[in-house]
């Protein structure tokens, strides 16, 4: 009885979301990259997140593993920027970055499978 309690609990499991991105402060001259490494199981790539800027602007790019860009966008002071997107997955290495020029606020941008 109590194996198949154990079994039933298992099955209802959910798969790991797999993520990478940024959680932060934007300052002037900051900038970063997160990689995402994408399993051939994957259907598709979500970027999602919230960019607010009060001053200065800020360049966001995402890269596929043939690196070619499947986003581009200078955000410019003042924004509260929604980011939505998804892409058709293609398994290798997913490279999302940004750099601030003068931008102050924070992101919160993340791409996921």
């Amino acid at each position: 009885m109590l194996a198949s309690g154990l079994l039933a609990a298992g099955a209802c499991e959910k798969a790991a979301l797999s993520r990478a991105g940024f959680s932060s402060p934007l300052t002037p001259g900051a900038s970063s990259q997160a990689a995402l490494s994408v399993s051939h199981k994957a259907k598709d790539i979500q970027l999602k997140g919230t960019i607010t800027l009060s001053e200065g602007q800020v360049e966001v790019e995402l890269l596929d593993p043939d690196q070619t860009r499947r986003y581009f966008q200078t955000i410019q002071a003042p924004a509260n920027l929604q980011i939505q997107e998804s892409y058709q997955a293609i398994p290798g290495e997913w490279t999302l970055g940004y750099r601030s020029k003068g931008g102050i606020g924070t992101i919160d941008l993340h791409i996921q499978y």
